[in-house]
């Protein structure tokens, strides 16, 4: 009987990066509408290759997002900016940053969330 690998077996024996996040998930809670927020979610590579950030799209234009557009090297850290401006927008609010990297996977995704008053 063939024994699937799992995800960790395949990075480590086909040489992918993987991205070990602190959070995936930033709640800002309750702003004022046409505040400007901001966040970082810092990661690591903890893959057995070099991680390269392709593109980042967001769900909204609201939304938007700085990184370094370097490499990021085995067991190096690094972290993605996001600006979030409530301009206009009220209630709860719901925002997907997707992330196109050369991962297992090909994308990352992350969330912020915020209740506009």
């Amino acid at each position: 009987m063939i024994q699937e690998k799992n995800s960790e077996e395949i990075i480590r024996s086909n040489g992918f990066p993987k991205f070990e996040f602190t959070k995936e998930i930033h709640k800002f809670g309750v702003i004022s509408e046409g505040e400007i927020v901001v966040c970082d979610f810092f990661f690591k590579n903890i893959g057995s290759k070099d991680l390269v950030i392709k593109n980042v799209e967001t769900s909204c234009g609201c939304t938007v997002v700085k990184w370094e557009r370097k490499p990021v090297k085995i067991g190096e850290e690094s972290h993605i900016t996001v600006e979030f401006n409530s301009e206009g927008r009220y209630g709860k609010q719901y925002k997907v940053i997707t992330i196109f990297c050369n991962t297992l996977s090909g994308t990352k995704e992350l969330v912020i969330t915020a209740q506009v008053k």
